[in-house]
């Protein structure tokens, strides 16, 4: 669990085992995924602001990262690219 805060795993109930990230799931949260979306009112495993860095996500984990129409609703594109 040391790739991120304790905290974070527990409040959560992430499964570090989890291989694969899908960063805007919206309405629409992908199971084997650790769904991250802005919205507190949808069911994502992680609430955080992509404009916020750093990440609480670790370097080097996910095997799979998806994002569907996230590019449009990001600050800076660059940062974010850089994030991946």
């Amino acid at each position: 669990m040391g790739w991120v805060g304790q905290l974070l795993v527990e409040k959560n109930k992430l499964n570090t085992e989890i291989k694969k990230l899908n960063l805007g799931s919206g309405k629409f949260p992908k199971n084997g995924y650790i769904n991250r979306d802005l919205d507190k009112d949808l069911n994502a495993d992680i609430i955080h602001n992509l404009d916020d860095y750093p990440w609480p996500l670790p370097d080097n984990h996910f095997e799979i990262i998806e994002m569907d129409h996230i590019l449009e609703h990001l600050v800076d594109i660059k940062n974010q690219c850089a994030e991946y």
